[in-house]
């Protein structure tokens, strides 16, 4: 929530049923795809050390790059509250 006041983000509550809108598409198709790229190769001995990797790719990424997609979330909301929450395409 701080990092939201931070960037001066107004949260919307998600609509009642909206599969176009869940969470795990901005995962799985924005945040995740280059992660998975970032770990090809990689080996680690410990849990730690992953979570010590994931935590240095985030930390490296560019604000732009959060921005982006949560931009991108909102275009998906605003299309959905449009259609009055319809199914819509990706």
């Amino acid at each position: 929530m701080a990092k939201f006041k931070e960037l001066n983000y107004e949260l919307f509550e998600h609509p009642a049923y909206s599969p176009d809108l869940a969470p795990s598409d901005y995962n799985n198709y924005y945040l995740f795809p280059n992660l998975k790229i970032f770990f090809v190769g990689k080996r680690f001995t410990s849990n730690d050390e992953a979570i010590a990797a994931v935590n240095g790719y985030f930390a490296n990424l560019p604000e732009s790059h959060f921005n982006g997609g949560i931009e991108l979330l909102e275009k998906r909301w605003n299309k959905c509250i449009k259609v009055s929450g319809d199914f819509i395409e990706k």
